[in-house]
């Protein structure tokens, strides 16, 4: 099997997961919908685990790092739906997509004292520009990036950076969908206790549309998508 295929597949499902969230992104507050995101991809990661045999380790290094894992992934994930609320999931998925990449690599070049080599920062440049274009930077001012959920998005960025580089960390002590598995659980823990305090029994009686679009924001484009990526990957 071509490994690239997998990636590529990988990434078209999670570019259309921004037009699948905005969808779903005004029926409630980010705090529920976050909840009920990571509860339905704690379930859909279970049969994974089963398929690919892969078990479920505990010591207090893996649970420490699932833990901040599941923080971090919690805040992204308020900023997600924060943002689609008040933006566009086109610009969205531009902004997140372009700046994820570059600010992971100089966040990882300082920690880690990494010497840039000419074809990184020549690929680096390529990107940001490619982005800019797309969004057509020209168009917008100043004060339009802190309208229209673009400051969720920028913010969303520089969290997952974050999250990419804890991700990599954890590695070290159990297999990834383990710890997708683990980070999922702890997060929706960690979510219920912020959509306690709304109506987060609501989505229940949501329609159709709803939940399809969950579905596949947990289901395909999380559990499945991640899956394949860290196969491919490795």
């Amino acid at each position: 099997m071509n490994f690239t295929y997998l990636l590529i597949l990988a990434m078209v499902i999670w570019g259309v997961s921004w037009a699948s969230a905005k969808q779903i992104s005004g029926y409630s507050p980010p705090e529920v919908l976050i909840f009920w995101r990571n509860l339905a991809t704690f379930i859909f990661l279970f049969p994974f685990l089963f398929i690919l045999k892969q078990k479920v380790k505990f010591s207090k290094k893996i649970f420490l790092n699932s833990l901040f894992g599941a923080i971090l992934m919690s805040t992204y994930n308020y900023l997600f739906f924060a943002g689609l609320k008040n933006g566009l999931a086109g610009a969205g998925g531009v902004l997140v997509t372009t700046l994820n990449p570059i600010l992971n690599f100089i966040l990882v070049s300082i920690l880690y004292h990494h010497v840039w080599k000419k074809r990184e920062i020549i690929g680096l440049i390529m990107g940001f520009s490619g982005g800019l274009i797309i969004i057509r930077i020209w168009e917008i001012k100043p004060e339009d990036i802190y309208k229209s959920g673009n400051l969720f998005f920028l913010i969303a960025s520089l969290m997952w950076a974050f999250l990419s580089i804890q991700t990599h960390r954890a590695k070290k002590y159990m297999e990834p969908i383990p710890y997708s598995f683990l980070v999922y659980g702890f997060s929706t823990i960690i979510t219920f206790f912020f959509a306690f305090f709304y109506d987060w029994t609501a989505p229940i009686g949501f329609d159709l549309k709803f939940w399809i679009n969950l579905i596949y924001l947990s289901g395909i484009s999380t559990a499945f998508a991640t899956t394949i990526y860290f196969i491919a990957s490795s």
